[in-house]
């Protein structure tokens, strides 16, 4: 579902405009006017600049980032425009804040005004999202708009981007299961995981999890505090042993966690996390109807927003899927979203075996510091039964 604002820089938009001696699109790379007053294009010399000031124009918005080669604000400046930078970082910055940004600055700009790139190519990439957003565009009506104002190169990024911003979160959710589980095995089979975990403060340790989802039942093999850690759980029922021995003492339960309510726990973060996308599938689960297209350890991503029904679970998550492939990047999750808590999981690289596409690393970091929490590998997987 998308909110349309239907501001006058896309009415105007609705067909791009034929060059005409009112708008001197030869005084801009590439120049092309796109509505009343707006001339888009690549970047200008200070002679062009210049020109277009002594031909009427008022403002120059620049998608550029900084450190690009050219002038900028104080060279616009200085000749009397108004600059209004937007700084565009390639396919990165193709983002739905971004294009409501552009939406915003052209509806407000005084006009005729200039709106610029290196090229002109990221100009249309602008145009094409911001027409899909704020002007209630299809995705082949953004793209047009797009191309008619200077998008070339960016072009398949456009194209993925607005093909992914039409589908609902709960069809993209729906392609990244079909992605990470092509067979929809994952509910019904049962895997034994191995997985090499490390901590900041050197701490390594080999886990082994065995995940039933047909059964119900959970296996687990550890370390804590150098003792050997064993669990079997099948519904909330579960046995521990501590190397290799049922009789452990009160002292024994408190030190190395081997309550029951403790490793439920522990069988709820390994099946969850090992599990995703395929657990978001889950009864209890709130999937936000909304799509954001954002960035995600500086990569384009879809954002699926999620909350759980009260009993369920309490934290909000946020899930980025590949805008390409909708494979699961990376995920968030606040405590309490307003204050910025909780912790973020860059995922790399993949493990395919057993019917399954897993992430092979996750690397953990709190939102407030981007302190570094710890690193899990997934070694091996294997399908059981």
């Amino acid at each position: 579902m998308r909110t349309v604002r239907l501001g006058l820089a896309f009415v105007v938009l609705a067909a791009t405009a034929a060059l005409s001696a009112d708008e001197p699109a030869d005084l801009l790379p590439n120049g092309v006017a796109v509505g009343d007053g707006l001339l888009a294009g690549g970047l200008p010399s200070r002679e062009q600049l210049a020109a277009l000031r002594d031909a009427g124009y008022r403002t120059v918005v620049d998608l550029r980032t900084e450190g690009e080669p050219g002038g900028g604000r104080l060279e616009v400046e200085a000749l009397g425009l108004r600059y209004v930078p937007l700084p565009i970082d390639g396919a990165a910055g193709l983002t739905e804040e971004n294009a409501r940004a552009f939406g915003a600055i052209l509806d407000e700009v005084e006009r005729p005004a200039v709106v610029h790139c290196a090229s002109g190519n990221r100009v249309g990439a602008l145009f094409a999202l911001a027409a899909f957003h704020d002007g209630g565009a299809s995705a082949s009506e953004a793209l047009d708009r797009g191309l008619a104002a200077g998008l070339t190169r960016l072009e398949p990024a456009v194209r993925q981007y607005l093909a992914s911003a039409e589908l609902s979160a709960a069809a993209l959710l729906e392609r990244s299961i079909a992605y990470h589980d092509p067979d929809g095995a994952w509910a019904e089979g049962a895997y034994r995981l191995e997985i090499s975990e490390s901590r900041p403060d050197g701490t390594e340790r080999e886990t082994v999890v065995v995940i039933d989802g047909s059964g119900g039942a959970f296996g687990y093999r550890g370390e804590r505090l150098g003792r050997r850690i064993e669990a079997e759980i099948v519904g909330e029922a579960c046995a521990v042993t501590l190397d290799g021995s049922s009789e452990v003492s009160a002292a024994e339960v408190e030190t190395y966690g081997l309550g029951c309510e403790r490793m439920l726990r522990v069988r709820d973060y390994y099946t969850y996390l090992w599990g995703l996308p395929m657990k978001l599938r889950d009864g209890g689960t709130v999937l936000d109807p909304e799509v954001a297209t954002t960035t995600f350890a500086d990569r384009p991503v879809d954002a699926l927003r999620v909350s759980y029904e009260e009993g369920v679970g309490s934290d909000v998550w946020y899930f980025y899927l590949d805008r390409a492939t909708h494979a699961l990047v990376g995920y968030r999750f606040y405590h309490d979203e307003s204050a910025g808590d909780g912790e973020y999981i860059v995922l790399e690289g993949e493990t395919a075996a057993a019917g399954l596409r897993l992430p092979r690393r996750r690397t953990w970091y709190t939102n407030a510091e981007d302190e570094l929490l710890g690193t899990d590998e997934l070694v091996a997987i294997e399908r059981l039964d």
